[in-house]
């Protein structure tokens, strides 16, 4: 059965404040929009403690958040887009999880697609031309994904997902998502290529897998939401939780295209 829309109104006014804060970083690029992905992955990175750690003080997840915050900063400035930089993304996180006192594997893997998601943003626009268009279609693309996912799965409901995936959302929201990718990105053919329509599915995908896992991890833990910053949405995990899958896709391409360009 459908669900309702009563948390429409916080949930829009947040959005719109977040997608007025995200544009301006988005413009601006450089310094500003590394330290926009680095509050973003240290605000993740202290959520997901909380999701994963069965005891710690109060104090620990802001600070454990805040040193990762820091990390994504110096590793983004001192390795930029190189294999160096992409592997220590990955291998930093899971060597941090020995000061989780809980679900360590689920706070690794989770890390990683943090880590990982915030810096390839990053990199991709501070050293690819045009990539004020290429970082905003993708954007678009986890958003529209998002929004018409949560609309039309509470408006026409319908078979839900495995109980084992996510019970509360519908196969109706997940294909209003491909196809809201699809609009998306013929909109910005023009602009960044003709592939954009079927890497907007991609993206698409790994936005919705982004949103399965971390609701299977609040799930684990027993909560609705990562935290309660947010107004309407929870925490900043719960908002940017497609985010990190579509930046989790990314760096696979640039792994990708790293390697082909070597070999």
């Amino acid at each position: 059965m459908p669900h309702n829309f009563s948390d429409f109104p916080a949930r829009a006014a947040s959005a719109v404040v977040l997608a007025l804060c995200g544009a301006l970083a988005v413009y601006a690029g450089g310094f500003i929009f590394l330290l926009f992905c680095a509050v973003l992955a240290g605000l993740m990175f202290a959520e997901l403690v909380g999701l994963t750690s069965t005891e710690h003080p109060p104090w620990f997840p802001w600070v454990f958040g805040t040193v990762c915050g820091l990390t994504l900063i110096v590793v983004a400035v001192a390795a930029g887009p190189s294999l160096v930089g992409l592997f220590a993304a990955l291998a930093l996180v899971p060597a941090s999880s020995f000061a989780i006192r809980g679900r360590r594997r689920e706070f690794a893997l989770a890390g990683m697609l943090i880590f990982l998601s915030t810096y390839e943003f990053f990199l991709l626009r501070s050293f690819i031309a045009d990539s004020l268009w290429m970082v905003s279609w993708i954007i678009l693309v986890v958003v529209a994904t998002d929004i018409s996912g949560y609309v039309f799965g509470r408006l026409l409901g319908g078979r839900s997902l495995p109980v084992w995936l996510s019970p509360e959302k519908h196969w109706s929201g997940i294909i209003a998502g491909w196809v809201s990718a699809i609009l998306v990105s013929f909109l910005f053919t023009s602009m960044v290529g003709g592939w954009a329509l079927w890497l907007g599915i991609a993206f698409s995908m790994a936005a919705q897998a982004g949103d399965l896992f971390e609701s299977w991890i609040k799930r684990r833990a027993g909560v609705k939401d990562s935290s309660a910053l947010i107004p309407g949405h929870g925490g900043v995990l719960d908002r940017f939780d497609g985010m990190a899958g579509a930046g989790a896709l990314l760096g696979l391409l640039h792994l990708m295209f790293l390697f082909l360009s070597v070999s």
